[in-house]
């Protein structure tokens, strides 16, 4: 077999070898020291491949870490590139070992870029799903402090628009929870920053009470009709009192 041209390319070589093209990359090109019209044995092919081989997972792995990741997401990304696990190792192992890949470093740059934005179980979640040990996620959320809670909390409460309390409340509950934040501090905000005199419920509940009216009183009456506005009502959130007061001022 015979090298017929060399042909340099954006990361790599393009080698034509008899009729065949390999795509060499740079390092392996040049510990084999190949060049236009080198005679190779098939032995020697197949190492260049295997060699080469390595060569490109190394050079894509360099790229992908250029971003912080854990060890468990360079691992996933290797698995797309080739089918041997050995070489997903060693390749793992080497860039343990220049620290191109560090788990207490990745865990440190994901708190820090996402506390602000979710609670304690979120992110021990989140850092699970990446493969970051349980001692080392214990380690890092022992000093972590949810003070950003109250912070957030304080503004959503005095923006959120809604027509009920209770709407308000179960919107800001629901958004916290789903961050990850403990349910008692939520609450315990709410409670403290959502103040109940911005809902003038006695005015917002005459457009669904017309709704509700609207929608059973051509099947239901009387007390099953009150009870099907009263639920309808409920549901939209408003206070029993006020509830009942409308009711109290229907005329049939």
């Amino acid at each position: 077999m015979q090298i017929k041209s060399i042909k340099k390319k954006k990361n790599t070589y393009l080698v034509l070898i008899d009729e065949t093209s390999y795509e060499i990359e740079e390092s392996v090109l040049l510990d084999f020291r190949l060049k236009k019209m080198m005679i190779l044995d098939e032995k020697m092919l197949n190492e260049i491949i295997k060699k080469n081989h390595k060569a490109f997972l190394i050079r894509k792995g360099i790229a992908y870490v250029a971003k912080n990741r854990s060890i468990r997401d360079f691992k996933k990304y290797l698995r797309t590139l080739t089918n041997d696990e050995n070489l997903v190792t060693e390749i793992t192992l080497d860039f343990k070992g220049k620290n191109y890949l560090n788990d207490y470093i990745y865990a440190e740059s994901y708190l820090r870029i996402n506390q602000s934005k979710y609670g304690k179980h979120k992110l021990q979640q989140g850092l699970i799903e990446k493969g970051i040990t349980k001692e080392l996620i214990d380690q890092m959320l022992q000093s972590l402090t949810e003070d950003t809670l109250e912070e957030q909390l304080k503004k959503d409460a005095q923006a959120i628009k809604k027509e009920t309390y209770l709407k308000a409340k179960q919107t800001l509950l629901r958004r916290y929870l789903q961050k990850g934040y403990d349910e008692v501090r939520i609450l315990s905000y709410i409670e403290t920053y959502l103040d109940q005199s911005r809902f003038d419920e006695t005015v917002s509940i005459e457009k669904y009470y017309k709704q509700a009216l609207t929608k059973y009183q051509k099947r239901f009456d009387g007390h099953e009709l009150n009870q099907k506005i009263y639920l309808y009502l409920r549901q939209k959130g408003y206070h029993p009192r006020h509830i009942k007061d409308i009711l109290e001022k229907r005329e049939w």
